[in-house]
This record gives structure tokens, sequence and C-alpha cells, in this order.
């Protein structure tokens, strides 16, 4: 019986120590600041999704991986409307435009073909590099709708 109460006792005090000694990274782990922990993500990978809805169409965009790192920017398209055909070529329909106005075709589309009244794809560009300070996505050709921009801030 004796046996019994010591080998309970030296379980349990081994794990208390082992869950009191684990306590500390996760602490540690907590305690370092957000930015630290993203060094290999800078803030250029979490740039907020634009949309607009004026007229009878809504577009949201969303940039993907845009860091330097990344071998191709992508963009996710969102678009829906219920009264115009969505029957554009997406790489000609597009154009990125940084702060220095440069500007970039897209190399590709994946996604929903043209027809209908709702698509959605990827749109893909080579990277752009140095970082520019601001981009800027302007899709026009889309009915009679006048050129739609979306423009991010990629470095403060």
């Amino acid at each position: 019986m004796k046996l019994k109460i010591i080998t309970i006792s030296a379980l349990a005090v081994i794990i208390t120590v082992f869950v009191l000694s684990d306590k500390p990274r996760e602490r540690l782990a907590s305690d370092i600041p957000q930015q630290a922990q993203t060094m290999d993500s800078p803030a250029i990978n979490k740039l907020e999704t634009k949309t607009n809805n004026d007229g009878d169409l809504e577009i949201s965009v969303s940039p993907l991986d845009l860091s330097p790192k990344s071998s191709e920017w992508q963009f996710d398209f969102v678009m829906s409307t219920h009264s115009i055909e969505l029957d554009q070529n997406m790489t000609k329909s597009v154009t990125l435009t940084t702060d220095r106005d440069n500007k970039y075709t897209p190399l590709k589309w994946e996604g929903d073909p043209p027809g209908g009244h709702h698509r959605s794809g990827i749109l893909t560009f080579n990277p752009i590099s140095p970082i520019p300070k601001t981009i800027e996505l302007s899709v026009r050709g889309i009915d009679d709708m006048a050129e739609t921009k979306f423009m991010w801030v990629t470095s403060p």
C-alpha cells in the first residue's frame, strides 16, 4: 500500500513539473511581438479586400501573396451582376499601375470563363521589384462602366 502511495505521489510530482516547465515556453512564444513573428511575411501579404459596387456591377479584389519572395503576384477577383454579361478577357481588361506610373498587364486568368452574371478567379502578374509604395488595379471594358480602380498602400 505504501509503495502505491509513493508511486502515485511521484507520478503527480513528475506531471506537475512537466506541466509547469512547459508553461514558460508557451508564454515566451506569446510574448514575442507579432511583428517579430511575421518577419518573413511582411504587411504586403495582408492587404485588405477592396470592393466596388458602382452601378449594377459589384467587384471584390483581394491581393494574395505580394511578398518580395513571391514568384508571382496574384489577385482574387469576384464579380457579380444581374444586368450585364461578364464576357471580358480579364488579361486585357485589367492593368496594374505603381506609384512610379509603371504599368503591368496580367500573365493569366485562372477562373470562370467569359459569360454569365457571376465570375471569380485568380489574376496573376509578374512580381514587381522593388516593392512599390502603392499599387492600383484598373478594371475597364465592362459594359458601359467607367474604369474602376482599386488602390493599396504597400509600404508605410
